[in-house]
């Protein structure tokens, strides 16, 4: 849907989307390589509310393939030092 969006607003020149496991952020980019990051971690802890059934959704909500501590290690090592999180 990030890829569509950018080729919809005309941006997927200026734009690059990548994919990985964010727990792993070495293996699929530089240390301080980045001016800008942007991150959609997931917004409730594995232990509260109600998990949805649809793992995409169940991922996307909760905790369970990363946490917002997860992100923010990831950034931090991929931000350079005048870098910024959105």
């Amino acid at each position: 849907m990030a890829r569509r969006t950018l080729a919809l607003n005309r941006l997927d020149d200026h734009i690059e989307i990548r994919e990985g496991d964010i727990r792993r952020i070495e293996d699929h980019v530089s240390s301080r390589s980045f001016d800008i990051a942007c991150a959609n971690p997931p917004y409730r802890r594995l232990i509260s509310g109600r998990i949805n059934p649809e793992g995409e959704k169940a991922r996307a909500r909760h905790e369970i393939s990363g946490s917002l501590a997860d992100f923010l290690q990831a950034a931090s090592y991929a931000l350079n030092r005048a870098g910024g999180l959105t």
